[in-house]
C-alpha cells in the first residue's frame, strides 16, 4: 500500500511544479498587461488576456482534478490499510448490502 501511495503522491509532485509554472505564467500576463495599459499599447492589452484565459481555465480544471484525485486516494489507502489490519472484519458493504456474509453467498453458489 505503501509503495503504491508513494508513486501516486511522485505524479502529484510533478503536477504540483506545472501548477506553479502557470501561475508563474499567469502572473507574468497580468504584468505584462498592467504594463499595456499604463503605456497605452493595445497589444499589450489583448495578448495576455487571450492567453491567460485559457491558461486560467486550464490551472482550475487541473486543480480540481489534483485535489479529488488526492482526496480518493487519500480515503483508498486509508480504507485499504485498514482492512489490511481487520480483513475478516466487517466491512462498508455489509452495511449497504446485509444480506451478503459469506455462509449465505456459499449457499447460493452451490
Amino acid at each position: 500500500v505503501e509503495e503504491n501511495r508513494e508513486a501516486f503522491y511522485s505524479v502529484f509532485e510533478i503536477i504540483s511544479v506545472f501548477l506553479v509554472a502557470c501561475v508563474l505564467l499567469l502572473g507574468i500576463l497580468v504584468v505584462t498587461g498592467l504594463l499595456g495599459t499604463f503605456f497605452n499599447i493595445q497589444n499589450m492589452l489583448i495578448t495576455p488576456f487571450l492567453l491567460g484565459v485559457p491558461v486560467l481555465a486550464f490551472t482550475w480544471v487541473l486543480c480540481g482534478v489534483v485535489f479529488v484525485s488526492a482526496t480518493m486516494a487519500d480515503d483508498m489507502c486509508l480504507t485499504m490499510q485498514a482492512w489490511m489490519q481487520n480483513t475478516s472484519d466487517v466491512d462498508q458493504l455489509d452495511t449497504v448490502l446485509p444480506c451478503i456474509s459469506r455462509q449465505n453467498t456459499l449457499h447460493h453458489l452451490s
